[in-house]
């Protein structure tokens, strides 16, 4: 975990990014609502590469992620945009 981010801090995060994104209050984040936030995020980013990360985490196949699965996920697609960041700013170098 990073440096000065208790466990405690990432679930209230994760709590407020899934009031933000889950639009229809049910509680979970389905496919097409956090496609949507992620998008927000990275307007760069392929749908291809939201479904991914959301079957990842989508263990039951149920199309719905909890607050935990819709954590890991956001932390999987913002650090493949960290990376990709990273890669683009050493190409321009």
């Amino acid at each position: 975990m990073a440096e000065g981010v208790t466990e405690e801090k990432s679930a209230e995060i994760a709590q407020q990014w899934m009031d933000i994104a889950d639009v229809d209050e049910s509680g979970t984040i389905d496919k097409s609502e956090f496609a949507e936030f992620l998008q927000k995020l990275d307007k760069d980013l392929e749908q291809s590469k939201c479904d991914e990360l959301f079957d990842a985490q989508d263990g039951d196949n149920s199309g719905e992620l909890n607050i935990e699965a819709f954590g890991k996920a956001l932390y999987e697609g913002i650090k493949d945009m960290k990376f990709e960041e990273g890669e683009a700013n050493e190409e321009e170098e």
